[in-house]
């Protein structure tokens, strides 16, 4: 009918299909992770590793510029290219990422011996920065490469790439700390990190040649020149909507390393790295509507109205349970941090709930290719966001930053919420989507068949 394998297998895809995926791959992570960095709080002094959580914010967030969309681009449009052209526009995508990543983290480089104590150490201390650039490129180059195994309907293969990544550097880590304990010598950041970046190597190394073997299967190599105009307006898009929406929540790990000292930085590490793992449950819900809708638009009001409900009960829950337990739960980390951190981890995770309702609406706005104010909207929250959390960090220290990047959250998602609603119908009869609504592609097919 005109209809390629990959569009046939993705017009399979569901919500909870894709939902468990990923939950599983956060789930294994996130265990994986609380190990991790427990056993790091252990074993290396507090400011030790207050430079390995501010290394590790920057690879997480830098990638958010060099990507520069394309990672929600292949999420979106890679299901619908002819299959030939899959592979090519792939590796394409990969080594423009390859070298904008390069520049982006020689920039920061230098930029950061400028941005504060923690940030300063970490730039002028070579082993440091090597680490951070090799791993800044690895991540960068894993994240795109995950977004095309979804986007191809192979998710396990995002799991397999955070399960290799998150068990190499697990094991190398108990392997310094058996090392260096028997030597009367404790971790140092360098020797962390460099667990961190083997493990994204590992990674990469098994995960991204697998995602080429599906994505080229059974087609015979076709040159390609640049992607066509389409994609890159999109990619432009794309990009704008991802700074925008992100920033803000990578960036407060940055602020916090900005103008904290080492050690403050690390007992705000420990909170966050609890804190992303319940956000995280939400924000996969998210994910998967726009990953299971991309191709279905229209069935996206209803998968939309139901996630929503969802995602905003799981959050309250979460919310709760961690009110409950977080000194207990920081308590693996050790007693300091447990005292310090619990009431942070209880006011990070209360950003959960105003987080569904934005991520909500980005996605939405993706799949109805009404990216352009949406872009506009949430990049003045994110102005507003990280103006109130700078504010609140430097007169009132770590809660302050919490306090204050809530409350602009919270105001943010409640001038969003009527527009969102009125997205998916609510108080209209009915509620289909309008044709506008549906992906070029998708009545392009229409048209074929």
């Amino acid at each position: 009918m005109g209809t390629t394998r990959v569009t046939r297998a993705l017009s399979q895809r569901s919500v909870l299909g894709i939902f468990s995926s990923l939950l599983s791959s956060q789930g294994l992570t996130s265990v994986l992770g609380l190990v991790y960095w427990a056993t790091c709080a252990r074993f290396a002094p507090p400011r030790e590793l207050g430079l390995v959580a501010a290394t590790a914010a920057a690879m997480a967030m830098l990638p958010l510029i060099s990507m520069a969309g394309t990672d929600t681009l292949l999420l979106a449009e890679l299901p619908s290219l002819p299959r030939h052209r899959v592979s090519p526009v792939l590796r394409r995508i990969l080594g423009i990422v390859v070298a904008s990543s390069l520049g982006v983290a020689l920039l920061w480089i230098g930029l950061s011996r400028g941005l504060g104590h923690t940030l300063h150490s970490v730039a002028t201390d070579w082993k440091l920065a090597g680490l951070f650039l090799v791993g800044y490129i690895l991540t960068a180059t894993t994240n795109v490469s995950n977004a095309a195994a979804i986007a191809l309907g192979r998710a396990w293969i995002q799991v397999l790439q955070n399960l290799t990544a998150s068990s190499t550097k697990l094991v190398l880590l108990v392997l310094l700390v058996l090392v260096q304990s028997s030597g009367g010598r404790h971790l140092t950041a360098a020797l962390i990190l460099s667990t961190w970046v083997l493990g994204l190597g590992a990674s990469a190394i098994l995960c991204i040649p697998l995602t080429f073997r599906f994505a080229s299967d059974q087609v015979e190599p076709q040159p390609v020149g640049d992607p066509p105009p389409r994609l890159h307006r999109l990619a432009a898009q794309h990009f704008g909507l991802n700074v925008a929406l992100q920033a803000a929540v990578l960036a407060m790990p940055l602020i916090a390393a900005a103008l904290l000292n080492p050690t403050e930085v690390a007992y705000f590490a420990t909170a966050w790295l609890c804190a992303t793992a319940f956000l995280g449950l939400p924000y996969i819900l998210t994910l998967a509507l726009f990953a299971s809708a991309a191709l279905e638009a229209d069935t996206l009001q209803h998968k939309a109205r139901q996630t929503l409900v969802l995602g905003l009960a799981m959050s309250l829950l979460l919310v709760t349970i961690v009110a409950l337990t977080s000194r207990y739960v920081l308590l693996v980390f050790g007693a300091t941090y447990s005292s310090e951190g619990s009431t942070v981890l209880t006011l990070l995770v209360m950003a959960g709930i105003p987080l569904v309702v934005i991520d909500h609406f980005v996605a939405v706005s993706r799949l109805r290719r009404r990216m352009t104010r949406a872009v506009w909207f949430i990049a003045l929250g994110t102005v507003v966001q990280l103006g109130a959390a700078s504010v609140g960090c430097v007169n009132w220290g770590v809660q302050g930053l919490c306090i204050a990047w809530i409350v602009a959250l919270t105001l943010e998602a409640a001038l969003i919420a009527p527009n969102l609603l009125r997205m998916l119908g609510f108080g209209r009869a009915g509620g289909s989507m309008t044709p506008q609504a549906v992906p070029i592609e998708t009545r392009a097919m229409e048209k074929r068949q």
